[in-house]
């Protein structure tokens, strides 16, 4: 971005080092200051020996703190293969207390009824239960930046979940689920505040919101200016212990009538609509800012917080809705080629759009592509399903998000997004999700207790008329 007074995005590593200057400690009996970043064999026997005496249960507060913070600093230089073996000696070596269990197992079943011993035994039983490493990871959030520590150091793991030819390694992908359950307690909604981002917010603030969007590109800072404009509206979600750093947000736009492309949305030329003339609010941008969260449920509540916030605000707004992508469209589309599934026309509609360029320009293109892109939309939103954890989902991860939150497919956009991504990902398909306050309840229920998608009569009209076909 070149008109930006900090031209050079920081990255995770970079944000991470920033944060935790303050972990180091000036010790003289460090031997973590100068570790290898491949954390050779002896700082790695080194660095088990620092953990041991972190979670050493008789070692006073300040020096288990201490060791802590030696560990902290000497992972943040690592390379992947460093952080790799990081890992797999917590996998390896700090788990479960398996002789505390059987031992608290045994005085159990030989102990009385009484009501205290069990309860005493019942709780060192589940004290033992608990891996040490979730010990010395729960520790780190004592430190000063020690939260967005622990979030970064999941997105580590999460991205080193694989070896190099893609086989999972099973110990830290446990690690993966022990860290997000530990953030899930920390990150519970109760705990998050609700932010509307304004252009008088802090530049740090407003310099990550460009870093962080994950949709619609800000190619500037006069770009970014019109999307806080009178007519728009940001709001994120703060933790109290990272309260410079998003952890997700959502772009609004106050229109007049349910905006049905993404163009007018985003252009920053765009002409600015007056507050009380619009009676609609669009979702059109929504952005998980860290990573190391993923799984951790804030976007689930992040859109119905808005809807209740815009409602006391802007009481004459009636409509919510979203323009939201369709990012597995075309993917799926070319899944159904290799399967001989489509019909003769929309085979050949299909085709026609992958062997023409800027096929969305030409009339006679157009005119065959709309009614075959529309009804193979609407069967890939409302038909089709996968195993989601367990769980029969529609395939769509954009769709799954908002039928998960209580939200109806509304209308099916053609041509909303022409651009490159929108093309794509799904041949320029876009389309409405509408959040109905009284009905948000309902249609989650619908949805994740019987797998129904609610949709307006127009979409599964368009369903209808494929089915029929």
């Amino acid at each position: 971005m070149s008109d930006s007074p900090t031209a050079t995005a920081r990255n995770t590593f970079g944000r991470a080092v920033s944060r935790l200057r303050g972990i180091r400690t000036p010790q003289a009996d460090n031997q973590l200051a100068d570790v290898d970043p491949n954390l050779s064999a002896d700082d790695l026997h080194i660095l088990g020996n620092k953990i041991n005496e972190a979670i050493d249960p008789t070692s006073s507060p300040e020096a288990a703190r201490a060791r802590v913070a030696e560990i902290g600093a000497a992972y943040l230089p690592l390379t992947d293969l460093g952080k790799t073996r990081f890992f797999d000696l917590l996998a390896a070596s700090y788990g479960v207390d398996e002789d505390a269990i059987t031992a608290a197992l045994q005085r159990r079943s030989a102990s009385s009824t009484d009501d205290v011993v069990l309860a005493e035994i019942d709780t060192q039983l589940r004290k033992s239960l608990e891996p040490s490493r979730v010990r010395l990871l729960r520790s780190f959030s004592g430190l000063d930046n020690g939260v967005k520590f622990l979030v970064d150091l999941r997105s580590d793991v999460r991205r080193l979940r694989s070896d190099p030819d893609g086989a999972p390694v099973a110990g830290r992908r446990i690690i993966d689920s022990e860290l997000r359950d530990l953030l899930a307690s920390w990150f519970d909604i109760g705990l998050l505040n609700l932010e509307r981002i304004t252009w008088s917010t802090s530049a740090e603030i407003l310099e990550r919101l460009i870093e962080y969007e994950a949709v619609h590109d800000i190619t500037s800072w006069d770009h970014l200016k019109r999307r806080l404009a009178p007519d728009r509206r940001l709001y994120a979600f703060f933790h109290p212990a990272m309260p410079s750093e998003p952890l997700i947000f959502v772009e609004v736009a106050l229109t007049i009538g349910i905006a049905d492309a993404i163009e007018p949305l985003i252009d920053p030329e765009v002409e600015v609509v007056e507050t009380a003339d619009a009676d609609t609010a669009i979702f059109y941008s929504i952005s998980n800012c860290q990573t190391g969260l993923a799984g951790v449920p804030l976007g689930d509540f992040l859109i119905k917080r808005v809807v209740a916030e815009l409602g006391r605000e802007i009481p004459h707004i009636e409509v919510f809705s979203t323009l939201s992508p369709m990012p597995g469209f075309h993917e799926w589309i070319d899944r159904q080629i290799e399967q001989e599934t489509l019909r003769t026309h929309e085979q050949a509609v299909i085709a026609t759009i992958a062997t023409t360029d800027e096929w969305w320009l030409l009339d006679d293109v157009v005119a065959d592509a709309k009614p075959a892109l529309t009804g193979l939309a609407a069967r890939y939103l409302l038909s089709e399903r996968e195993n989601v954890d367990g769980k029969d989902r529609v395939i769509d991860s954009v769709a799954r998000f908002h039928l998960s939150n209580g939200a109806r497919v509304e209308r099916l956009l053609f041509l909303a997004n022409p651009t490159a991504i929108g093309q794509e990902r799904g041949l320029g398909m876009m389309v409405n999700y509408r959040y109905v306050p009284n009905r948000l309840d309902q249609n989650q229920d619908a949805y994740l207790n019987r797998t129904e998608v609610v949709a307006s009569s127009q979409v599964r009209d368009l369903l209808d008329s494929t089915d029929r076909a």
